[in-house]
This record gives C-alpha cells, sequence and structure tokens, in this order.
C-alpha cells in the first residue's frame, strides 16, 4: 500500500455524497457500528448471525434509516396527499440475505414481542365521496395567502425585548400519586415563588463563545435556519435578567470549577428557552398577517388523497384479508344501505367506520383493533369516534332541532401536519381534530373541537391547548380585520377524555362550570355536553350543566 493511502479519507465519509461511486460496501462484523447511510438497500450476510441477536438487529439499523421526501425521515407510507411513484415500497424496503444464519427468524421474534407488525400486505386505494353538497354553502378555512414558509421569507436577527421573559422552571421534584387520585408535586427543597437569577458577578466565568456555539447548534436542529444571533446578544439576555427562572438556590453557587460547568449549563437552558419564545413569537405575528379565510373546495388538502386528483384513502391490507376487504368496498358502491353502516355495528364490518352524514366525506374510517387494516391518514380513535357518535345522536333529539333552527352544519376531520388547519402554540403546532361549521346566511361558526387526554398536562390553566380557547379570539379578531366584517366566529373546545374527578381533584377549581368556562367538558361525566357547547356558540350562554 502507498504511504499516502494510510491518510486517505475513509470511504465512509465519500457514500453519502451525490455522485460516489460505491455501490458495494465488503466487510466484517465492525459494520455493525459506527457509520450511517441512508443509501443502504440490500445487506447480504455470511456466516454471521448464528447467535448474535441484538448486534444483529443493531446491523439492522444500518439500512432501514431513509432521507425521505424533502428530508422528511418518513417512508411514503406515512406521506398522505402526494403523488408517489410506482413501486417505490420496493425502494424503500431493505432486503436481508444470509447464509447459515438463522437471525432472521430471531429478529422476527423480536419485532413481534416489540409489537411491530411483520406481515406483508397489500396496499388498496379506498374512494371517498360527498354526502353533502358543501361547495355551494359557502364554508371557510383558515389559509395562508402565500405558499411560501416563514423559515424561507422572513430574516431574522434575535434582538432581545425587555418585555419578554420567559419562565424556567429547575426546581427539583418528585411526583407523589396520593389515594385519592391527586398527583402532587413536592419540592426537594424549596417550594418558594422567588424568581432567581445568574449573579453578575459570576457572568465573566461563563463562556459566551462556547455557549454561542451551543446555541447556534440548537437553532440548527430547531429549524431556526432563518435566525441569527451574535454572543453579545445572548450576554445580554443573562445580564439583563430577561428571563424567570425558578430553581433550588444552591445550584447557582459558585465554589468550584464544576459549579462553573453547571452554571453555563443553567445558562445555556435560558438562552435556548429565550430563543424558543422570541423565536415563536415572530413567526406568530408573520402568521396573523398571512392567514386569510378561503372558501372550502373538493380538492383542498384536508381531504385525504391516495393521488393528486383521487380523495380517499390508502389501506395497508394483511395479504391473507386481501379478499375479504376488495369484496367489502365492491359492496359499499352497490349498495347504499352499507354506507349506514358504523362501528358498534362491528360484527357487520371488515372495514371499521364510522356513519354520520354531516361528515364532508364518507366513509370515515376508525382505527381498526384487529390490526388487519393501517390506513393513510389513520383511522379515528376511541375518543374521537364516540365524539362524534355522541353528535349524531344530539342530531336525532329535539333539543337539536330548536337550537339549529335556519342553521346548517358540516363536521371535518381536521388533518395534521401539512394538510389541516394548525395553530402555532408556544412550543408546537396545534392541530385540533374535527373543524365544526354552524352557519345561516348571515353568520359562520367554524368550531375547533378536540376529545384529548389532559394526563400530560393536568393543571388546566397550564395546558395551551385548554387555554387556546381564548388565543383563538385573537385569531377571529385578525381575521375579521382583513375580511371587513365580524360575520365569522371562531371557537376551540376540549372534549377530555381524561375524568372529571381527576380533573378536579388536581386544579383549584369550584365546579363543573368552572372547567366549562374554558371549553372544556366531559363526555363520560356530562349527559347532554353537545347541548351545552352548541348553545355556548349560538347563544353565548349555557343551559345546564348535566352531571
Amino acid at each position: 500500500m502507498e504511504g499516502k493511502d494510510a491518510f486517505h479519507d475513509s470511504l465512509f465519509q465519500q457514500i453519502n455524497k451525490f455522485q460516489s461511486p460505491v455501490n458495494i460496501l465488503i466487510g466484517s462484523r465492525k459494520f455493525i457500528e459506527g457509520w450511517s447511510s441512508w443509501r443502504v438497500a440490500n445487506m447480504g450476510l455470511m456466516n454471521i448471525g448464528k447467535s448474535e441477536g441484538p448486534q444483529i438487529i443493531q446491523l439492522f439499523g444500518r439500512g432501514v434509516r431513509l432521507l425521505g421526501k424533502k428530508r422528511s425521515l418518513m417512508r411514503s407510507s406515512a406521506m398522505t396527499n402526494i403523488a408517489k411513484p410506482e413501486n417505490i415500497e420496493l425502494l424503500e424496503t431493505l432486503q436481508i440475505f444470509g447464509l447459515q444464519a438463522n437471525y432472521m427468524e430471531q429478529f422476527r421474534k423480536y419485532l413481534k414481542e416489540e409489537g411491530v407488525d411483520v406481515e406483508e400486505r397489500v396496499q388498496i386505494n379506498l374512494k371517498v365521496q360527498f354526502p353533502n353538497s358543501f361547495e355551494n354553502k359557502g364554508l371557510l378555512v383558515i389559509k395562508k395567502n402565500i405558499r411560501d414558509e416563514f423559515v424561507d421569507v422572513q430574516q431574522l436577527v434575535l434582538s432581545p425585548d425587555d418585555e419578554l421573559k420567559p419562565k424556567i422552571d429547575l426546581r427539583s421534584t418528585i411526583e407523589i400519586e396520593e389515594s385519592d387520585d391527586r398527583i402532587k408535586d413536592r419540592a426537594y427543597a424549596s417550594d418558594s415563588e422567588s424568581r432567581m437569577f445568574i449573579d453578575e458577578k459570576h457572568l465573566p466565568l461563563v463562556d459566551f463563545d462556547r455557549l454561542f456555539r451551543e446555541a447556534w447548534h440548537y437553532r440548527s436542529q430547531k429549524g431556526y435556519g432563518n435566525l441569527s444571533f451574535n454572543t453579545e446578544a445572548l450576554r445580554t439576555i443573562i445580564r439583563d435578567r430577561l428571563y424567570e427562572l425558578y430553581c433550588d438556590e444552591d445550584l447557582l453557587q459558585v465554589t468550584s470549577f464544576s459549579d462553573v460547568k453547571r452554571l453555563e449549563k443553567i445558562a445555556l437552558i435560558i438562552v435556548r428557552k429565550y430563543i424558543d419564545s422570541w423565536y415563536k413569537r415572530k413567526q406568530q405575528e408573520w402568521e396573523y398577517e398571512q392567514l386569510e379565510y378561503h372558501p372550502f373546495q373538493r380538492y383542498n388538502q384536508n381531504i385525504p388523497h391516495f393521488t393528486d386528483v383521487e380523495p380517499g384513502y390508502q389501506l395497508r391490507v394483511k395479504k391473507t384479508a386481501v379478499d375479504r376487504i376488495e369484496e367489502e368496498i365492491a359492496a359499499l358502491f352497490k349498495d347504499p344501505e352499507q354506507w349506514t353502516q358504523s362501528v358498534e355495528d362491528s360484527e357487520k364490518q371488515q372495514i371499521p367506520r364510522i356513519y354520520f352524514d354531516r361528515h364532508i366525506y364518507l366513509p370515515l374510517l376508525v382505527e381498526d383493533q384487529n390490526h388487519v387494516i393501517q390506513s393513510t391518514p389513520p383511522g379515528l380513535n376511541d375518543g374521537e369516534w364516540k365524539f362524534l357518535r355522541d353528535l349524531k345522536e344530539y342530531f336525532q333529539k329535539p333539543d337539536s332541532d330548536d337550537l339549529l333552527v335556519d342553521y346548517e352544519l358540516f363536521v371535518l376531520r381536521n388533518q395534521s401536519r401539512g394538510h389541516g388547519v394548525g395553530f402555532l402554540l408556544e412550543d408546537e403546532r396545534y392541530f385540533p381534530d374535527f373543524i365544526i361549521w354552524i352557519k345561516n346566511d348571515k353568520n359562520q361558526h367554524i368550531c375547533f373541537i378536540d376529545p384529548k387526554g389532559l394526563q400530560h398536562q393536568i393543571n388546566v390553566r397550564k395546558n395551551n391547548k385548554v387555554q387556546f380557547s381564548k388565543e383563538i379570539k385573537e385569531y377571529e379578531k385578525q381575521l375579521n380585520k382583513k375580511r371587513g366584517n365580524d360575520q365569522v366566529r371562531l371557537h376551540s373546545f376540549i372534549i377530555s377524555q381524561t375524568s372529571l374527578d381527576k380533573v378536579m381533584k388536581n386544579n383549584e377549581v369550584n365546579s363543573v362550570a368552572d372547567l366549562n368556562d374554558m371549553n372544556l367538558f366531559f363526555p363520560v361525566d356530562q349527559d347532554g355536553y353537545v347541548d351545552v357547547i352548541f348553545r355556548k356558540v349560538l347563544d353565548g350562554r349555557t343551559k345546564t350543566v348535566y352531571r
């Protein structure tokens, strides 16, 4: 070997380049770890895998990663409303070949134990139909007036703002579940609400150049590609105390070099939180300017499509069930009575679905509890379809006729990122599960309704999605200002899948009426909750809160 080869760049650094000539790698067990490539399509193993179960699984990990369309890291089966090249799933499948190896059986067993589906599936397209003539009803949806994304059109320079002081809570806590189901946080140290600050005399000890590098890396991780800042901006955030820090006092004491490292970590947490809050505020301000009401049409991305022009679901069906599913799809389009079946009649259904004629399209699929069918977009979960059931039952009662006289109602299952209507909250984009239009000739109410559990943030006053019922009124104000009238009203409601008792025990509220005032309702504990919601929307007041 020539001397220069000893210093030649590693081939692993070249294989991901667009014009790389490397198409085959031959190596040993060292290939199990230490490298990564999007390009792996086939693996051939000889005399390896006889006993190395975990190591073989790790080796397979070299090949299952995909870059995805527009660096989404997703397979095509997880992407909706886009045209897909024919047989693309074959290119997305890792092919494994081996001699004298028994690892495949081990691998399949491991996947089954982890709950991963290993059965062969066939893709079937299921068209949807539109039972209502909604396109001439004047339904409005919220959309940006340009296709560009915030990160592509707005260049930002971080300028610390005295009015922005994000809260950072570093108090050490343990979670205790008491006998009455109350979840209680108890601090190891003080429960004081006093704000803490990094002492100015310690600032010379902080390496702000390293802080800048870490913050810049964080910026890239978060996708804030249009944001720039310098070291001085970060120093200003810390020096001018543009934050609310709650922590044990000992964390800010400096008596050793290890204390300095801890102080820098806290400073980095503060800077990251400030960058997040500042960026999200700028993004929200921009979105207020870009959002407008647009007519809702059949080609809207919020209606699922399995091709650019064909509305419907993509089904991935277990190969053993393909004939049964295809027979049921054929029967759907031959016999109108088939459309009226719902998940409650599950013994009659191969394709779980719920029937509600006010939904924009049908069928509306429900998650298959038998895991025979996987659909894109996913079927309704338990809380979602039960809410639609309650809504349908309400419309069969005289109360609804009295309340909704002269009104029409339309329902749409709101899709998620990239297709549905989403709102920017503090730390995420929020896509409520359903959009409900209630309209007459003069006014239109657009309700965003989300059946969801509250266990991850049971403090309703700190739960962003609960509090969105107030924030949505700012969207309403901005959108109606552009429209030049106030004939459109926006509303947001949470249908709690967490029990009323548990929420009451973990919040300082006097009654369920206090929670209803926050547009938070409880389907199990409140008979007639749908009636209360609609009276609140149309009358601006509630009737009786049923228990």
